[in-house]
């Protein structure tokens, strides 16, 4: 696990201490603390470290992040459960889902043709 000031608060130092927390997995949580950038102190980065929790996912069982508190909600899911079941923006508005190969092919056909609009052909 690793933790480190989260990148876009260094551009404000009026703003909140973000700490982002990543898991060896590659999960990634962004703390907030109330304390501005600007006055933050080593303990109140690790008073935000002190709040992660780690529990195991309630569907496949990978460990990932919990609720910052003391009590266990029990229905923490990793992130990828919950992308499993995101809905295919193209199923939205009727267009059925296409596999990686075809995404593939359609890109560089789009490329190809774009490239030979401004060759001038």
């Amino acid at each position: 696990m690793t933790a480190r000031v989260h990148a876009p608060t260094w551009a404000a130092l009026g703003w909140p201490l973000h700490v982002a927390v990543t898991l060896d997995l590659g999960e990634l949580k962004v703390f907030r603390s109330s304390v501005k950038l600007g006055d933050a102190t080593v303990a109140d980065f690790d008073a935000i470290c002190s709040m992660v929790r780690l529990v195991p996912c309630c569907i496949c069982g990978k460990v990932t992040f919990g609720a910052a508190t003391n009590e266990q909600a029990g229905d923490e899911l990793c992130m990828q459960c919950i992308c499993k079941d995101a809905i295919d923006p193209g199923a939205l508005i009727g267009l059925r889902p296409i596999d990686q190969k075809e995404y593939d092919k359609r890109l560089l056909a789009r490329i190809n043709a774009n490239n030979r609009n401004r060759a001038g052909e």
